[in-house]
């Protein structure tokens, strides 16, 4: 390739290019790490149990009700299913 030619974006779409500037914008790789890097169901404390999907309520509230889960009835039949919980934690 010869200096001044345009570049082909199209071998790699993502790589980060250089601006008319000189420049790299990080702004959107830095921004993307900080996501990733988010858990994905912050909790208030290591041991806190969350929030109900159902209701929204706290897990960790005693008085808290819990709710009938739908099982979709294409998989109805695998209620019958037993694990062997011995084998499961190898």
């Amino acid at each position: 390739m010869t200096s001044g030619e345009p570049v082909d974006l199209s071998g790699e779409p993502d790589a980060i290019r250089l601006t008319d500037h000189h420049e790299l914008d990080l702004e959107p790789l830095v921004r993307e790490a900080i996501q990733l890097g988010e858990p994905i169901a912050p909790v208030c404390r290591p041991d806190c149990p969350g929030l109900c999907t159902e209701c929204g309520a706290d897990l960790s509230d005693p008085l808290h009700a819990s709710h009938e889960v739908e099982i979709d009835p294409r998989l109805e039949a695998l209620r019958g299913f037993k694990v062997d919980e011995e084998r499961e934690t190898d």
